[in-house]
């Protein structure tokens, strides 16, 4: 790349060109700038400068092609800012700020083109917070929701077949083994059965027969507490 990151985000554009954005050279040396990786020269460009910089921000596709990116860490610590990147001009433009700060918030595109954006630090310890938001792609506005019925940071958000968002695990206090059921249709947040094993950190993936394959993270030990196991999370009503 043109530059050493770490705490970045890349994007796969429909054109089949990568966006990478922000992140840090070293700790409070982060970075505004983005760069393109084009796959049919191999080669890294210059994609323009985000409005501040920033690290463990969240970056999502939307179905316009275009880029929300939201949350992270700046040099005063989390932010509730947030921009979208446009390829064609290969420029950033400001929005209108969250309702909370995050720092690596979960946002999760749903099938209406919105974003469900939950979690994240806004704290001075290593546990997250139960606020969510959602935003509007129409009017580029973000409406607050009510909460998570847990706190949570480092956990997954997987759209189910039916449009509903599983979120599972993360860290509040302590690393947590509840999962709830976000529906979009109402707005709110149902507790649903919890995993076997208390984790964050880990990855999950929605497989064809509609079950959530949920794998890895870490216990209350972070890097002392890695995990091998996963689990299977069943669709439930």
């Amino acid at each position: 790349m043109l530059e050493p990151r770490s705490g970045h985000k890349a994007t796969l554009l429909p054109d089949g060109k990568v966006l990478i954005v922000g992140g840090m050279r070293r700790n409070q040396d982060f970075y505004r700038s983005s760069e393109l990786y084009d796959p049919v020269t191999g080669k890294f460009q210059n994609a323009g400068d985000m409005a501040i910089p920033r690290v463990g921000h969240a970056a999502v596709l939307l179905h316009s092609g275009k880029v929300l990116i939201v949350g992270g860490w700046i040099g005063q610590g989390e932010t509730d800012t947030a921009e979208i990147y446009d390829p064609p001009t290969r420029k950033f433009s400001t929005l209108t700020k969250m309702g909370s700060r995050r720092g690596n918030p979960a946002a999760t595109l749903l099938q209406s083109g919105d974003v469900l954006i939950t979690g994240g630090g806004d704290t001075d310890g290593p546990g997250g917070v139960a606020s969510a938001e959602i935003f509007h792609v129409a009017t580029s506005v973000f409406e607050p929701l009510g909460p998570m019925h847990s706190a949570r940071i480092e956990q997954t958000t997987t759209v189910l077949c039916d449009g509903r968002v599983l979120i599972a695990g993360g860290r509040g206090d302590t690393v947590t083994a509840t999962a709830e059921i976000f529906d979009p249709s109402t707005k709110k947040f149902t507790v649903t059965g919890g995993m076997l094993t208390a984790r964050y950190k880990h990855s999950a993936g929605l497989l064809p027969d509609g079950r959530v394959l949920i794998a890895g993270g870490s216990d209350d030990r972070d890097w002392h507490g890695k995990m091998d196991s996963a689990k299977f999370m069943t669709r439930r009503s």
